[in-house]
């Protein structure tokens, strides 16, 4: 495994059965969710339940995960979906008429959570139900390459479950997906779980985790060799009036406003689409702006896995015009207060600090340079795209492996630089300053920095207020 890159594992987000936007004149045209994630920062794949019919579904090309639909019958003695009986059968019927055709495709045998509370002998009968479905399914996929059969690994223990995980694999199953973990206790105990289970199972074993898509598992999944995961943050806090920030790993939940726009200006890539087709996801008073909600929040939640799994990260920040009048290293060659109160910022969340010059682009702080006069925004179209492609093959060049960069500075410093990068899939770029004037930005930026002692750019110990 690369020093510079945790493997990411695969995040299959979870859709609703009535989820898309109606677009064109005669608002015929149905748009899923995928329709707003071509390249770059976008899921794996998507998951979808037997519990629903869907009105739309995502292309052949796109990975799928069919789930069983086991959350929605957990109560019940025997389990049934849409008055049909639940079986292996049932299920291999069910999944086909969605997935024929699909390239790659996740099917999971019908299975019954096991729920502490439950009688011995109505556990013995979810236990029995549950090996008997397994045994059935696994029979009735076959190995090929377009499809993974996967079998869940229920238990009241952690012991139970890794037994039931072995038997599982003893029968055939080269993929193991872990249940029931949603609710069982903090993260730290629900991770020590599955490292506990995954530690006992062959290294070759696909491993899914459902329902766990926090960032907080995400790096740890990662660690510990889990194959993929899947999740509804995105769905159930965007229709709860939550919009979804990413942030150095984690995310910030903004409430939107039914009236005003309370939140500030997004330029993600769902969001510019979302904004041509007229519709505004940081206000909470329609259908279609609640649904805008979702997909922003599925940008910032897939934002927030790629930040937790990329271990190196570096602070890009923005030039000034302000700087002395002889050669000198450019940490102290720009020398206007923004630029000062940037570099604190910068120097306090420990990560590597570089600047992006308008004229020479990814520059080292001691670097030393000769005083010059550049302003991109008189630059032509032709200049600037010459000096957008010039600093991304730097940035490339300066972590070949993927990175998470986050730049410290207007519009002029990373359009073009952020599209770009992020179109290849393995960077991911945060732009904080996005959309603010400049009393606003040095604002964020001194809200931002710890009040802590440290070392700065400077060479200097200071105090950050």
């Amino acid at each position: 495994m690369s020093s510079q890159q945790i493997k990411e594992p695969r995040f299959f987000a979870a859709f609703g059965k009535g989820d898309y936007f109606k677009c064109g004149e005669d608002e015929k045209t149905r748009l899923g969710f995928w329709n707003f994630f071509a390249k770059g920062i976008k899921p794996y794949g998507y998951l979808f339940s037997l519990t629903y019919r869907y009105a739309i579904f995502p292309d052949r090309n796109t990975p799928v995960f069919g789930d069983c639909g086991a959350r929605s019958y957990r109560f019940e003695e025997e389990p049934t979906i849409r008055g049909q009986k639940v079986t292996a059968q049932w299920a291999i019927t069910q999944y086909e008429e969605y997935l024929r055709e699909h390239v790659e495709r996740y099917l999971v045998a019908p299975d019954h959570i096991l729920i502490e509370g439950l009688s011995h002998k109505q556990l013995e009968q979810r236990r029995e139900f549950n090996w008997t479905q397994a045994v059935n399914f696994r029979a009735l996929v076959p190995d090929c390459d377009n499809t993974t059969a996967i079998a869940v690994a229920h238990g009241i223990t952690t012991g139970e479950r890794i037994d039931y995980a072995r038997s599982l694999i003893d029968i055939g199953y080269k993929a193991i997906g872990l249940g029931g973990l949603v609710g069982i206790g903090s993260v730290k105990y629900t991770l020590s779980v599955v490292k506990a289970i995954v530690e006992a199972l062959p290294p070759e074993i696909y491993v899914h985790a459902f329902g766990l898509c926090s960032p907080a598992y995400v790096k740890e999944f990662a660690n510990l060799g889990v194959n993929s995961f899947d999740g509804s943050t995105h769905l159930q806090e965007g229709f709860k009036g939550i919009f979804l920030e990413a942030i150095e790993g984690q995310l910030r939940r903004h409430h939107c406003s039914s009236n005003r726009i309370t939140i500030p200006f997004c330029g993600c890539v769902p969001c510019s689409l979302l904004s041509k087709m007229g519709i505004e996801p940081r206000l909470s008073n329609n259908r279609p702006n609640n649904l805008g909600r979702v997909v922003h929040n599925l940008e910032s939640l897939v934002r927030s896995h790629r930040q937790a799994t990329l271990s190196r990260r570096i602070v890009l920040v923005a030039c000034v015009a302000r700087k002395l009048d002889r050669a000198s290293p450019a940490k102290e060659l720009y020398c206007s207060q923004w630029f000062r109160t940037a570099c604190k910022y910068a120097s306090s969340t420990g990560w590597e600090v570089y600047f992006l010059s308008a004229r020479h682009g990814l520059v080292h702080p001691d670097q030393v340079l000769q005083p010059y006069e550049c302003n991109p925004k008189k630059r032509t179209r032709s200049q600037t795209k010459k000096w957008q492609t010039m600093v991304v093959n730097q940035l490339k060049e300066l972590a070949p492996e993927g990175a998470q960069f986050t730049i410290i500075g207007g519009k002029a410093y990373y359009k073009g630089v952020k599209e770009q990068l992020e179109k290849v899939g393995s960077y991911t770029v945060s732009t904080p300053l996005n959309g603010l004037g400049i009393g606003w930005q040095l604002n964020w930026l001194k809200t931002h920095t710890p009040k802590y002692e440290q070392l700065s750019l400077l060479g200097l110990k200071e105090t950050y207020a």
